[in-house]
């Protein structure tokens, strides 16, 4: 048996919420509202039989929208993300169900065939909130909340995982009336199905679900709206807790400067292929006979697609204008070059000091050099690396501050606006430009000595001089 209670969140009073979605449906049922009313505004909740009971008896005595009534309740409650199905009364249910989406609501009338095995979801995710495990399946449109405070809770994940009958629950000491609904509950969220005789679930026989990734599956749910309900977007979170990451990155500690070259834009417009042929002729190139790129290039390059041309304060911190365009303008991540073959620098491992046009020296040319050109190389089917590998390092803080469920999806947009950035000048300079799939957040971390949880790598571009015609 199910049961329903209302969890308005932490700034409404379930009553005051209650009376709110009763108001305009007295007039169709006063009675019925009434009976609700009593029934629900309990801190126990209450069971579906009962509210179906309720409706029923309204019915009888002549008020036939009852049901309606009901139904009207809870999608107004559901839509709000404020009502709560439970295997048992709010105090002693072993699982919490409720939906991420405004216009579903679990079937009222739980039904489960006892006899089949039922077992977890590959995609299904599992993590701690607060004093609950909470577990889904993305795109299901529910969220499933599990006791932690006995054994039973973390039983129950075990028991699915291996596969169980309804029966089956008796090993973890689930109450025996909350085995049947807590498998229709969690079978109706897609968190468990059941297998077939080969031990396979629906989806592991669908060709379309057999070919994501759980992690890719959870991700795209989570950092698009629509099937779930969790804050996205610029919320700004932490705006009052933790000082935001300034625009301009500290100058890391360095072996020496390079200054780059820094060319007159009007020259380079000048003399540039137009954006048509740009575009038309751009692609990853990868040629074996090639001359080596140079600083000059390099410089000129770096000029036109990473440079800081301003820097500004915002009543929400400081900001930078750069040539390719960022998701809320907070260019978080900065260029790391690996140059190996660059004419006039010697080898090493470089950061782009954007706002002054520099090049830093961090490291000189070493394994974790070595170790990151080869990822190139093999990233890029090459016989030969690239003469320059340039790491886009990201300070994930900088977006994670400002937006919620969409900062590290952001990021990689902004990474691919860059790519093109990258395309586009690198074709109009007759260099060989070619973006990466691939790379080792591990090598870069050791290269950086930063904690890559705070500047990570995000993407990388191999960057070479021009092809042998």
């Amino acid at each position: 048996m199910m049961h329903v209670w209302i969890d308005p969140g932490h700034d409404t009073e379930s009553a005051a919420l209650l009376e709110a979605a009763l108001a305009p449906l007295r007039v169709h049922a006063p009675s019925t509202c009434a009976q609700l009313l009593e029934c629900l505004n309990t801190s126990s909740g209450t069971s579906i039989a009962d509210l179906q009971a309720i409706t029923a008896t309204a019915m009888d005595g002549g008020e036939t929208m009852a049901s309606d009534v009901l139904l009207s309740l809870l999608q107004s409650l559901g839509a709000i993300g404020s009502l709560r199905f439970g295997s048992a009364d709010r105090a002693e249910a072993v699982l919490t169900l409720w939906s991420m989406q405004p216009d579903l609501l679990p079937t009222m009338d739980l039904t489960i065939e006892e006899t089949l095995t039922y077992r977890l979801s590959r995609f299904a995710t599992l993590r701690r909130e607060g004093s609950r495990l909470i577990i889904e399946r993305p795109l299901s449109g529910y969220r499933a909340a599990i006791r932690t405070d006995t054994v039973t809770g973390a039983k129950l994940i075990a028991l699915f995982t291996e596969g169980t009958t309804v029966a089956g629950l008796a090993q973890g000491r689930i109450p025996t009336a909350q085995r049947a609904p807590i498998c229709a509950m969690l079978a109706q969220a897609g968190i468990i199905a059941p297998q077939d005789e080969n031990g396979l679930l629906p989806e592991d026989k669908d060709d379309t679900l057999r070919q994501w990734q759980p992690q890719d599956l959870a991700f795209h749910a989570h950092s698009r709206m629509g099937f779930a309900n969790d804050p996205i977007g610029a919320t700004f979170s932490f705006k009052d807790e933790i000082y935001a990451q300034p625009a301009l990155h500290p100058e890391p500690d360095n072996l020496g400067r390079v200054p780059l070259l820094a060319p007159e834009l009007s020259m380079l417009a000048a003399t540039d292929i137009s954006l048509t042929q740009a575009v038309e002729r751009r692609s990853s190139r990868r040629p074996q006979l090639r001359r080596a790129l140079t600083l000059a290039e390099l410089g000129i390059f770096l000029f036109r697609t990473a440079r800081i041309r301003s820097h500004f304060e915002t009543d929400i911190g400081s900001f930078t204008s750069r040539p390719y365009p960022s998701g809320g303008g907070a260019y978080e991540s900065e260029i790391y070059i690996t140059a190996q073959n660059i004419a006039g620098l010697r080898p090493g491992f470089y950061y782009y000091a954007a706002a002054t046009h520099e090049l830093l020296l961090l490291r000189e040319w070493d394994d974790d050099c070595a170790s990151l050109a080869q990822d190139a190389l093999t990233a890029m089917a090459m016989t030969s690396a690239p003469d320059a590998v340039l790491t886009f390092g990201s300070r994930f803080q900088r977006m994670q501050w400002k937006y919620a469920g969409m900062a590290y999806a952001t990021q990689l947009k902004t990474t691919g606006a860059a790519y093109m950035a990258f395309y586009l000048a690198a074709t109009a300079m007759g260099l060989s430009p070619c973006g990466l799939g691939l790379g080792n957040a591990a090598t870069f971390a050791r290269l950086t000595g930063q904690d890559p949880h705070f500047e990570g790598s995000i993407g990388e571009f191999a960057l070479s001089g021009p092809g042998d015609a």
